[in-house]
């Protein structure tokens, strides 16, 4: 098996925030180690606060294909938290599979630890497919590409060279199938011969004398010339390309080029109906929609997020035969860009896409597009708030402090004006309780009242205090995607 670079995957482990119970004295960084290869973040003087923001992202480029080539390889990560940069204390070191991104392309991971100096840590990392969106900006400031990122793919196996010949190996193939039908064969030979006549003409223009067509002699008096079309040279050794076919292999040697021309002549591609334009103004009045999330402070209307409702007003004003596929990645990812802002931007934009979705599917407007999905798009939204209420709160509701409690319950209720939103709110705060220890998880729902909720069975409350916490952490965030599609149907006709 060929080590082939366009298998490799480019990832960006980002060092988010760390949290601590204690404070003391000096500086702290997190340095990251895989393979001889390691990254270190800046040094934070702590101070009386017990947050720390680093706000680090690292680039790194793995190749987790396996013998069989289905199944993704572990990688392992080492990341260190360290005290003092000058005596560099090591205190506590966590291992991570950077090989998990393989279910989704983003993945944010609370790694814990009891360290003495600092108490009960809590550090926040994200892993994602592709290189930051800090990053993928830099050449709109006037850098040079080779510092910026590209997006992610959502391929199991992302080709950094995908691009580059896209549009000509489509023409080809729309041309080969075409000519399967007796018109389009005959449409395929008149532009062979019209292509050959124009190589023809061309090879002649070049030459100093014109030749004439029934001998003699040429305008400026010389023998005529016998001009022959160039022969197309043999195949260089180790090539799989017959003479006469494109012997411009892409991968020189390995013939492999020339074997997936070959094998491509061979599919036949399903005929699929013609998806319309996405122009017009439906699609500027979108984008100005999707816009408007970086560059208003846009609020709330009757318990729904105001984005929301701008595009699900929008999309019943539409008529039929409208694109409605094409704005589906358009919505996803302005919500999950603007959604890694910080904990208020990431509240705003989960309320909008669970209202977006629930109500596009409930009226039979599609939400999921050949690249795109928002159900997808709208798991991914919910773990990066999830995770940021997690970190800000889950220290002092781990010991079972009321007054913070309080802090997390009074922002839920500023936007519980309706039963969907107070549905995404008590879910929300299912899942940081089921992230506690079954101590501070069973009286975090007592005190919220979550067990009049559907989604919490009673018998959660009979989990032994022993366990390290209140569910499996494997189990909350699934069970919380499935209960999302639950969510009960708002009425946005007002």
């Amino acid at each position: 098996m060929f080590w082939r670079h366009k298998d490799n995957v480019i990832l960006t482990l980002s060092i988010v925030e760390l949290t601590m119970t204690d404070t003391a004295p000096g500086d702290v960084f997190v340095r990251w180690q895989r393979r001889g290869k390691c990254g270190v973040t800046t040094s934070v003087k702590l101070t009386t606060e017990k947050y720390v923001n680093f706000d680090a992202a690292f680039t790194m480029t793995c190749n987790f294909i396996g013998q069989s080539g289905s199944r993704w390889r572990p990688k392992n990560c080492d990341i260190e938290l360290y005290l003092s940069a000058s005596s560099r204390m090591k205190l506590h070191k966590w291992s991570i599979d950077l090989a998990q991104i393989e279910r989704q392309d983003v993945n944010v991971l609370t790694l814990k630890a009891k360290c003495p100096p600092l108490g009960d840590v809590a550090l926040v990392v994200m892993i994602q497919r592709g290189k930051s969106a800090s990053d993928v900006s830099a050449t709109s400031r006037g850098l040079s590409r080779s510092r910026s990122l590209s997006q992610h793919s959502s391929s199991p196996f992302p080709r950094q060279d995908s691009n580059q010949n896209l549009s000509q190996e489509s023409d080809v193939m729309s041309e080969k199938v075409n000519s399967m039908t007796p018109e389009g064969g005959r449409n395929f030979l008149k532009n062979a011969r019209n292509s050959m006549n124009a190589r023809t003409q061309t090879y002649s223009s070049n030459s100093s004398s014109i030749p004439s067509l029934g001998g003699g002699t040429t305008l400026s008096g010389a023998p005529p010339k016998v001009l022959r079309p160039p022969v197309p040279m043999a195949p260089s050794r180790g090539s799989s390309a017959n003479v006469g076919s494109n012997c411009d292999d892409d991968l020189p040697g390995h013939g492999l080029g020339s074997l997936r021309r070959r094998m491509s002549e061979k599919k036949v591609t399903v005929p699929r109906m013609p998806i319309a334009s996405f122009d017009g103004p439906f699609a500027d009045q979108l984008n100005d929609h999707c816009q408007s999330l970086f560059n208003k402070d846009l609020g709330w209307i009757d318990g729904a997020p105001e984005f929301a409702k701008n595009v699900l007003d929008l999309y019943m004003q539409q008529p039929r035969g409208q694109n409605f596929t094409t704005p589906i990645s358009m919505i996803g990812q302005s919500l999950s860009q603007k959604a890694r802002a910080n904990i208020r931007s990431s509240m705003y934009c989960l309320y909008s896409i669970v209202y977006i979705f629930i109500e596009l599917k409930s009226n039979g407007f599609p939400v999921e597009a050949p690249n795109a999905s928002l159900e997808t798009k709208m798991n991914e939204i919910f773990d990066i708030f999830t995770t940021h209420v997690f970190t800000q709160f889950f220290v002092m509701l781990d010991n079972q402090n009321s007054e913070r409690l309080n802090e997390l319950k009074e922002m839920f209720e500023k936007v519980n004006e309706s039963q969907t939103s107070k549905y995404i709110s008590q879910l929300c705060e299912f899942s940081v309780a089921a992230q506690l220890t079954p101590a501070a998880g069973k009286w975090m729902i007592n005190e919220l009242g979550l067990l009049e909720c559907d989604f919490v069975d009673n018998d959660i409350m009979n989990v032994n205090d022993n366990q390290e916490m209140l569910m499996n952490p494997d189990d909350v965030l699934p069970y919380c995607h499935s209960m999302l599609l639950q969510t009960p149907v708002p009425s946005m006709e007002d």
